[in-house]
């Protein structure tokens, strides 16, 4: 995957204005990747970097990358994680569109990449690149953050001058440090847009695209939920915003699960929605739960991959 990935970047074409460097942060106790990102780096016509971050979590690692750019006072930072594959013209639109829209921060399309045959619940269509040259009106595309999957953002967003903002490494395996990141950059001013014209594969690993672990994200989800609005506004702001939440969404859950064998024998898209969805807003208000009491379910703490 991380030798796909490395290369899509380095296929960039329509960037030859631009310089553009390649940092490849591997985020593992010991390191075990550096011969393949140094055999990539060989046949790259960008720079390479490599980077090894020991310390286990995805805010940690993305903060790596954070201070390389600022080291090598980058105009812009782009996100890819391993599983990514980017389309050849993936940088040239992303700044088309940055330069179009006024935007600091761009979120591409996402094409969902399943494994063949894609597992039961594997819901959405996948591998459709579609590629476009004009977008809807910004103020349909704005948006209150982002997340990290083949983001760009302008380094305003971390120079010291600038917002100075960094991943939250205290989420280190709970996810959701992303969103936190472009959510605060566009509560300091940033202008958020998704965009099609960029266009980023994203290959699913079987083993996250079962029941199980789509519920789990609702229940990562629930505690950080909790947990952010009980950091900015105090426990009780917090208890009386999202307290209640608990037992709505625990009643829509069990409802969504009854319903959905209803489905099933006619449309099996509506039936998988509905019982992934009852399960997801259960474990959402477990979440919720959770975090009154200071507990979070870590996410990432399982590792899905090849």
């Amino acid at each position: 995957m991380l030798e796909r990935c490395i290369r899509s970047v380095a296929a960039q074409t329509g960037v030859d204005s631009h310089d553009v460097r390649i940092v490849v942060v591997e985020n593992d106790t010991a390191p075990a990747c550096k011969a393949i990102v140094e055999a990539c780096a060989a046949a790259s016509h960008f720079p390479v970097r490599y980077i090894h971050e020991p310390r286990r979590g995805i805010p940690m690692a993305r903060n790596r990358v954070l201070d390389a750019a600022l080291a090598m006072n980058a105009d812009h930072v782009v996100f890819l994680d391993d599983d990514q594959v980017a389309h050849p013209t993936f940088l040239a639109k992303h700044l088309d569109a940055a330069r179009r829209d006024g935007a600091d921060v761009v979120q591409p399309h996402i094409v969902p990449i399943f494994p063949d045959p894609p597992p039961f619940w594997a819901t959405g269509d996948t591998g459709v690149v579609e590629l476009v040259e004009t977008d809807t009106p910004l103020s349909e595309r704005l948006r209150g953050s982002a997340g990290t999957c083949g983001v760009m953002f302008s380094a305003r967003l971390i120079r010291p001058e600038g917002m100075a903002l960094r991943f939250d490494e205290r989420l280190a395996l709970a996810g959701g440090e992303d969103t936190d990141f472009f959510a605060r950059a566009r509560s300091k001013g940033a202008v958020v847009a998704w965009s099609r014209l960029p266009v980023v594969m994203d290959e699913v690993h079987r083993s996250r695209l079962t029941y199980r672990r789509y519920v789990a994200r609702g229940l990562a989800h629930g505690g950080r939920k909790f947990a952010h609005y009980r950091e900015t506004k105090g426990f009780g702001a917090a208890l009386r915003k999202h307290g209640p939440e608990v037992a709505s969404r625990f009643v829509r859950g069990v409802l969504q699960l009854i319903v959905a064998p209803l489905f099933a024998p006619f449309d099996m898209r509506r039936f998988k929605f509905s019982a992934l969805e009852g399960g997801r807003n259960i474990a959402i208000a477990a979440g919720v739960l959770g975090a009154i009491f200071s507990l979070q379910y870590e996410y990432y703490r399982q590792i899905d991959g090849y």
